[in-house]
């Protein structure tokens, strides 16, 4: 299966990205052919179209590898993320508040310590860091203590959040605030080590400062919430929320392989959301595959047959 999505990644979006796990190889035994194995992929793609797009063809692969082989193959989502939905007024009030703080209050000691972290770092993991938002590198700067215009050209680099689904509930906002030196790079010890530094913890406060004078701007305009909540209202209508299908139903939503349902999206909220972060869509998908086995199933009668299931959405659903 991993060598189909690896032949795949010529065909899919530069932007998109699917990554692997094996949770399980089946055993230790090199001479034997294993009964199962486990492996988890995470698939990350723009949006919740593209990243729909994605799943199913890699789903196809793994239909395909279980054909090659003669196997059977069991699909689940263990969890998904939805992409960021922008709000442009929550933006302009929060970059006004940013504007009017300016950067974390950065001193010498801070700016040693990112030297120090950045001697650990390569020319091109700072060089990057300059790049993703437009900036020409500069190798003496080990932190960032500017603030970037709210419409400043960039790239940005792309994660992957929660929050995200939240923005398809509610207007939301998030602010990027400089925690740790230049060119750090995410999942690295480097980002460990900033952790309980006092520049962290400048940085962290500072953003709270940011959303909670956005979060104050709402309770005294009654303007500016108006607002957020018709720029969201109208860009669900030009994006519906879509829904990415489990392991029991095809993009369709009919019925397929297995039990389950279609993960449904967050009901719409009026109550607007602020969070420190900028995200975009992974759902994981791990999938099993396993020889054929004949099964012994307990007969049941209709009664007993579970039906539809009711109750809230799980937490972390890209689109519950």
């Amino acid at each position: 299966m991993n060598i189909g999505v690896n032949y795949m990644r010529e065909h899919m979006p530069d932007d998109a990205r699917v990554h692997y796990a094996y949770l399980d190889a089946g055993g230790v035994a090199p001479k034997s052919v294993q009964s199962k194995a486990i492996v988890r992929q995470l698939i990350r793609a723009r949006d919740l179209k593209g990243l729909r797009e994605l799943v199913e063809r890699v789903r196809k692969i793994a239909d395909g590898a279980a054909l090659m082989t003669e196997t059977t193959v069991e699909v689940k989502v263990v969890s998904a993320v939805s992409n960021l939905k922008p709000n442009r007024p929550l933006e302009e009030a929060m970059q006004a508040h940013l504007d009017r703080l300016g950067a974390p209050p950065f001193d010498a000691e801070d700016r040693a310590f990112a030297d120090r972290i950045r001697a650990t770092l390569s020319a091109a993991d700072i060089d990057t860091a300059f790049t993703r938002l437009g900036l020409a590198p500069d190798p003496a700067l080990p932190l960032f203590d500017f603030v970037l215009p709210l419409d400043h050209d960039s790239d940005g680099g792309n994660g992957s959040t929660d929050v995200g689904d939240v923005s398809w509930a509610v207007p939301t906002v998030q602010a990027r605030v400089a925690t740790c030196a230049i060119g750090t790079a995410l999942h690295s010890w480097q980002m460990t080590a900033h952790g309980k530094t006092p520049t962290a913890h400048k940085g962290m406060l500072h953003a709270a400062k940011v959303m909670a004078a956005t979060a104050r701007d709402l309770y005294e305009r009654p303007d500016l919430l108006a607002a957020a909540q018709a720029e969201h209202k109208a860009a669900l209508a030009r994006e519906p929320a879509l829904c990415l299908p489990d392991a029991g139903r095809d993009a369709t939503g009919d019925p397929g392989r297995g039990g389950g349902g279609l993960i449904r999206p967050p009901a719409p909220s009026s109550t607007p959301s602020l969070s420190p972060g900028r995200g975009s869509a992974p759902p994981p998908a791990p999938g099993r595959r396993r020889r054929p086995r004949p099964r012994r199933r307990p007969a049941r009668s209709p009664a007993d047959r579970p039906g539809p299931r009711a109750g809230p959405a799980p937490p972390r659903a890209a689109c519950r």
